[in-house]
């Protein structure tokens, strides 16, 4: 099944520059958490840029190498990173970063091509926080300062965190793995290659994994071995303690399990406590610990299917200010664009109370005494109206960038892989053709932050009848291919998730604008993408899982036998095709 996808963006490394030291310039004016969260951004968007440049220079040259700009840029991040460990210790520690003159000779040898910029998916869905690399690290016995191997691209701020627990001038490289998926190696000039070989003391692997194979950690590992590097010298620094997944080679597996590892774990090293401070200065102090909602455990009923691997971790807190629900949203940018948009929605009262953004964890007012909506007993006009005014505000209030989410051609090749893989070869090939008809004359797309997430559980019916949306804010960045869509993405999905009739989403289509040849493109895409996604689901879920699959199985079987007279702007198209 296809489900998966990167974030990317294309841009200037000028104008990224202008936008750190503008960054920079803002931390003066602030204190305590706002002032470690905006750091910890500065690391972030710092990491970012090098990961762009030396990506860029990757592609040049065939190796990673020692260049001025990247040599320039991890020292900006060496800095940057020694703030964000001071204020970690000492929140009201405020001294000047002193970057002024790095960045000017950072910005003098910037490359003038675009920058391909990532997301780091571990900072934006899976709370993978630097301060964690930090403390894991100072838990851990070293010999000697360790030479440190940040894998790009999220290695690249973990890794100055890592070598801030150490005296100045620690070695720090961070080189991307290459290759195959499930079978990675490093591709590493020679100089860079006889440099880091020719460290006496320890290694720092870091990286946010390992995930299905853990081949980029096991790049570096081979590396080593390979060179004679006995293996207490190896010290391997995950996001957590989990062994690698079912693609890890033999040897890549035996090397970890007894490898050294200082895991840089959430629960360990932020967890309750720390999020219990946050909550003080913003919340006011929680009368006891917060409750881990994270892995359904927020399901009252036990009736909503979860996927546990994907899900962000949630927390319950009671503060003197009433009960909140705490949501990583993610550090940096990630976190703060998300936190904008729950406040336009909860403003115009189409979401709970937003109670503010706490280094990465997104604070919801907890709304005690609602139920789950049940569409079958709403009024059917209300729903309707309701439903029609919040897609309405989200098309005209969240417009993204085109590369913020897949093009249609890419939605349509998932659906045809999904459809096939659940459905049989035959039923692939028919979804094939009819979105082949439907692309050849397509109308434009535009994008914007999509709910994707229209799903029955999702909305929450208060005491005096209101109506509210939960989980609004999260699913248009995801860590998957769709990302940002035209509303008609969410069109689709409310067909499916709330009941509509077709009338009903015909009806819902035209007001707000979306043209019939894309809502059929994308009653095909959402609901292969939703068979895909639930397939990740654990055996505990499947009883949970069919009901929902049944009906988007169901809706591509339609979709697949409908015939040119169901749509009328079919039949040119087919007699093309």
């Amino acid at each position: 099944m296809r489900v998966y996808g990167d974030r990317a963006r294309t841009g200037s490394a000028s104008a990224a520059l202008d936008a750190l030291a503008e960054g920079v310039a803002e931390t003066r004016a602030r204190r305590g958490l706002d002032r470690h969260a905006r750091l910890t951004r500065l690391l972030i968007d710092a990491a970012a840029l090098h990961q762009g440049v030396a990506d860029l220079e990757l592609a040049r040259d065939g190796v990673d190498d020692t260049t001025v700009a990247q040599s320039v840029g991890l020292e900006v991040l060496s800095r940057l990173a020694g703030a964000v460990a001071m204020s970690w210790d000492d929140p009201a520690h405020a001294a000047p970063l002193g970057l002024g003159d790095a960045l000017t000779r950072w910005r003098t040898s910037l490359p003038a091509e675009p920058l391909s910029l990532r997301v780091a998916e571990g900072f934006a869905h899976y709370a993978v926080y630097p301060e964690a690399y930090f403390e894991a690290t100072r838990a851990t016995r070293w010999a000697a300062p360790p030479c440190v191997i940040g894998l790009r691209s999220i290695g690249a701020a973990l890794a100055p965190m890592v070598s801030a627990a150490f005296p100045p001038g620690t070695r720090v490289v961070a080189p991307r793995p290459v290759g195959e998926p499930f079978a990675r190696h490093l591709a590493l000039s020679a100089a860079v290659r006889r440099d880091l070989l020719s460290h006496a003391g320890p290694y720092a692997i870091v990286d946010e994994g390992p995930g299905l194979s853990g081949s980029s950690f096991g790049a570096v590992g081979d590396l080593l071995e390979d060179a004679g590097v006995s293996p207490e010298r190896i010290v391997y620094l995950p996001s957590h303690d989990g062994a690698p997944g079912p693609m890890a080679s033999g040897r890549h597996r035996r090397r970890w399990d007894l490898a050294r590892r200082s895991a840089a774990d959430f629960d360990r090293w932020i967890g309750p406590s720390r999020l219990a401070s946050w909550c003080a200065k913003t919340l006011g102090a929680p009368s006891g610990p917060p409750v881990d909602l994270s892995g359904g455990r927020w399901r009252a009923d036990g009736a909503a299917p979860v996927l546990p691997m994907l899900e962000r971790r949630k927390f319950r807190v009671e503060t003197p200010t009433g009960a909140w629900l705490l949501k990583f949203a993610g550090l940096g940018e990630e976190g703060e664009a998300k936190a904008e948009r729950a406040r336009a929605l909860a403003a115009d009262g189409f979401c709970p109370e937003t109670g503010g953004l706490l280094h990465g964890f997104l604070a919801a007012r907890w709304i005690a005494d609602a139920r789950p909506l049940d569409p079958e007993c709403w009024g059917r006009a209300r729903l309707m109206d309701h439903l029609a005014r919040y897609l309405a505000f989200r098309a005209d209030r969240f417009p993204a960038r085109v590369e913020e989410g897949a093009g249609l051609e890419a939605l349509a090749e998932m659906a045809a892989i999904n459809a096939g893989e659940a459905l049989g070869h035959a039923v692939g090939q028919a979804v094939a053709r009819r979105l082949r008809a439907l692309l050849a004359d397509a109308p434009a797309s535009r994008p914007v932050h999509v709910d994707a997430r229209l799903h029955g559980w999702e909305w929450l019916v208060t005491p005096d009848g209101r109506l509210l949306k939960t989980d609004a804010v999260d699913h248009s960045r995801g860590h998957d291919l769709v990302g940002c869509q035209d509303i008609a993405w969410d069109v689709a999905g409310a067909e499916l998730e709330l009941g509509l009739s077709e009338a009903e989403t015909d009806r819902l289509a035209a007001i707000l604008g979306v043209a019939p040849p894309l809502l059929a493109i994308h009653r095909a895409c959402y609901p292969a993408f939703q068979l895909g996604l639930w397939s990740f689901a654990p055996a505990e879920e499947a009883s949970r899982v069919e009901t929902h699959a049944r009906r988007y199985r169901e809706a591509l079987r339609r979709f697949a036998d409908q015939t040119s007279g169901e749509d009328s702007w079919m039949e040119p198209r087919r007699r093309a095709t």
